[in-house]
């Protein structure tokens, strides 16, 4: 056999090949069938009664509280624009030394009596001084029977001081364990020992009583001092 002819076999072998791969063609006027849908695989189950949607609560939010900033997200903010009678450190110990509101405490051998000294020097951002006052104040105003709050927080959950949940309850007019001693030092008097006493208190956000002490409690959440007059 001649190369010629060698050559063109081999040519006509892979035409013949091609061929056989492509697919075959309608004949003319006749449209190709479209392909059909695979059929739908069987639900494993049936569809559910309910439907819940889960998500996230980005903003504000929870019990109406005193202070209207905490509130859920709100809760991240407080530290920057609240100073607390007692701070913590790396390693869980209650301190005093990076700038919270107390100097130092001491209690009595049976933990039952706290009394704290307070930072002097310290002034509110209206020029006005922090004292013990306002201390008791704040005690006092987030457990005012009068008070729309429903969660009253680290401040409510120390009900062990003398006298606060007779207050609370309206039972009496004045807590009889917070005893102011003199502007720079305030005392707690407790029902029960409590060795973490000092430790609660580093969620007590103190609010002033010069700027407070003349509204109505039952409208605090209204107070346009909130959002106008910081201090």
């Amino acid at each position: 056999m001649s190369k010629r002819i060698l050559v063109m076999l081999s040519a006509l072998l892979i035409l013949s090949m091609l061929a056989a791969c492509a697919a075959p063609v309608a004949p003319a006027g006749e449209q190709a069938a479209a392909p059909e849908a695979a059929p739908a695989e069987a639900a494993a189950g049936e569809a559910p009664e309910q439907v819940i949607i889960g998500g996230f609560d980005v903003g504000p939010g929870g019990d109406p509280q005193v202070i209207p900033y905490f509130q859920g997200a709100g809760n991240v903010w407080l530290s920057k624009m609240y100073t607390p009678l007692v701070m913590m450190t790396a390693d869980f110990a209650q301190t005093t030394a990076d700038g919270s509101l107390s100097e130092s405490w001491e209690s009595t051998e049976d933990l039952t009596t706290w009394t704290f000294n307070l930072r002097q020097g310290v002034k509110w951002h209206d020029g006005e001084p922090f004292t013990a006052d306002d201390v008791a104040f704040t005690f006092k105003l987030v457990n005012n029977p009068e008070s729309v709050t429903i969660n009253t927080g680290i401040l409510g959950d120390i009900g062990i001081v003398e006298g606060l949940k007779e207050y609370r309850e309206g039972a009496a007019e004045d807590v009889s364990g917070i005893t102011v001693v003199d502007e720079n030092t305030i005392q707690f008097k407790l029902t029960a020992p409590d060795p973490r006493f000092p430790d609660k208190l580093r969620w007590a956000y103190v609010l002033p009583e010069h700027a407070l002490a003349d509204l109505p409690v039952a409208e605090m959440r209204e107070w346009d001092w909130w959002t106008t007059s910081p201090v």
